[in-house]
């Protein structure tokens, strides 16, 4: 919902990532170790070698790679098409039909290690806790029977079985729900938004709104059903993409009572009141920012989109109607 601007910080993040991927723990073999072993499999063909050699020669280049990575996936796609890869089998002699080319290359680029040992404490350092496609939904999940081990979804922006050389790129790796990362899948025909962009001015392609004529039905008939959520984007396609694959628009009227919500309390936090709130507030030594949040009951600041669900839209809406400023 939010993108995150790629700075010397981030950049700072990834080098950390990259060291991790490429040093590991323990007994731990690496991905230029298993990537070499990969393209001494005799089952492999002279051109699925060539892929494998030309992502070994790409390594370091490839795990830090910033978006939107067209001229890298051109030079892949010389080899193979990213569908010819996402179909492609290896010793496909075999009784079992062979094994499919892309799982042997995620496998051997160590996607296992990033997505047990290495992101969960990236994406804390990130400041990511939502869906960064829906902001509906927390993107961290518990594993059983550990209760102290909490780890994340993770999606790729560019599809593992199309473009398995940008598995564990640390730009391609986006925390999702469950429910978005499964919606996307596969899916390259109509890309969701990227998380992470080079250009300031592109950190919110998206805005929520609450129709004023439906606040107007609401107030008279006190029906939240009369409500209506509006999504928009800057750019019209990615708006369509983002709403064919996760359905953005009918997902967040599912969310009208957080709205009347914030209509009830822009009826009722006038500007005197809250005044005497805001003082108060500053008598006990809190922020601006902390009197915004308690009354918005949610972060109220753009770069903590990504710590709460459905920060962005009661961010939006309750600018609009006056309630935060």
């Amino acid at each position: 919902m939010r993108r995150i601007l790629i700075d010397d910080s981030i950049r700072a993040i990834a080098e950390e990532y990259k060291i991790q991927l490429e040093k590991g723990q323990g007994n731990y073999n690496s991905p230029r170790k298993k990537l070499n072993a990969l393209k001494n499999d005799p089952r492999l063909d002279a051109k699925q070698k060539m892929y494998v050699e030309l992502i070994i020669d790409k390594w370091d280049e490839l795990i830090l790679l910033e978006p939107p990575f067209n001229g890298m996936i051109s030079e892949f796609e010389r080899i193979y098409t990213s569908d010819e890869v996402s179909t492609m089998k290896i010793n496909s002699n075999s009784q079992n039909g062979g094994i499919e080319f892309y799982k042997k290359v995620v496998d051997a680029m160590r996607y296992d290690y990033v997505q047990e040992t290495i992101y969960k404490d990236i994406v804390k350092k990130l400041g990511i806790r939502t869906c960064v496609y829906c902001n509906a939904q927390y993107a961290f999940s518990y594993s059983l029977g550990n209760d102290n081990f909490i780890n994340y979804e993770i999606d790729h922006w560019m599809p593992k079985s199309k473009y398995p050389y940008l598995c564990t790129s640390f730009f391609n790796l986006q925390p999702s729900c469950p429910k978005c990362n499964k919606m996307k899948s596969k899916r390259d025909d109509m890309l969701p938004f990227c998380l992470f962009t080079n250009n300031a001015e592109d950190l919110n392609p998206f805005e929520f709104s609450v129709d004023n004529g439906s606040c107007a039905l609401f107030l008279a008939t006190n029906d939240k059903e009369k409500l209506r959520i509006s999504f928009k984007a800057k750019d019209k396609q990615l708006m369509e993409n983002m709403n064919n694959l996760f359905h953005i628009t009918t997902q967040y009227q599912a969310h009208k009572d957080i709205v009347e919500e914030l209509v009830w309390k822009q009826k009722i936090y006038n500007h005197t009141i809250l005044d005497i709130y805001r003082d108060s507030f500053e008598s006990l030594g809190f922020r601006k920012s902390d009197f915004n949040r308690f009354i918005l009951s949610n972060y109220d600041m753009a770069e903590d989109i990504l710590k709460r669900p459905l920060s962005k839209m009661m961010q939006d809406i309750a600018k609009q109607l006056g309630i935060i400023r």
